[in-house]
């Protein structure tokens, strides 16, 4: 079993980060291989920048998530992933005329 734990911020309505960590929990002498981890983004997400200690990550827009592929996953370790999108933001003006 591998265990995931993220944290996801917003700043200033215009940025999301993730931070996503995958721990194994599994039996000594195992090795979990061709992990897939899907990490569900907002729909409107757009220029995602991420950084993994470990595999790789690619955005699959259909499914509106990441993908994040770990070749090889040995008992006891943990990898973190980071994660930023900007996502759009309008601001609507309202005028009143008197």
């Amino acid at each position: 079993m591998v265990w995931i734990e993220s944290t996801i911020e917003k700043h200033s309505h215009s940025r999301v980060e993730y931070m996503i960590k995958a721990k194994s929990q599994f039996k000594r002498r195992s090795t979990a291989n061709n992990v897939e981890v899907i990490i569900p983004v907002p729909s409107d997400a757009d220029s995602g920048k991420f950084k993994a200690t470990t595999g790789a990550v690619k955005y699959v827009p259909e499914k509106n998530a990441m993908v994040w592929s770990i070749k090889a996953f040995p008992v006891r370790f943990y990898f973190l992933l980071f994660l930023t999108f900007m996502i759009p933001f309008f601001i609507f003006r309202v005028e009143k005329n008197i």
